[in-house]
């Protein structure tokens, strides 16, 4: 195996996991089409993720300001998209 397959396997087992973990009872998850999170359901604890990130059909501009808002996103537990942060 090359280094970028044992890279892709490596993410394909995290992407499996994560999507397993956010089937659990007291957690929820969303696919967005770009990216899946998965959080606990209100009233729930557990832990937040932002995952199985797709840019690659993103034009250049579109996927770096993705990117930020996924990153945005991941760090304060909400949605960033369409917000602007002063």
């Amino acid at each position: 195996m090359t280094v970028p397959e044992v890279i892709r396997q490596i993410d394909d087992g995290a992407v499996f996991y994560l999507r397993f973990f956010g089937d659990a009872s007291h957690m929820e998850s969303e696919d967005n089409g770009i990216y899946r999170t998965i959080r606990p359901k209100e009233g729930e604890q557990g832990v937040r993720s932002v995952f199985d990130i797709r840019l690659e059909h993103l034009p250049e501009a579109q996927a770096l300001e993705k990117t930020i808002a996924i990153n945005l996103r991941s760090l304060v537990g909400e949605k960033t998209e369409g917000k602007t942060h002063g």
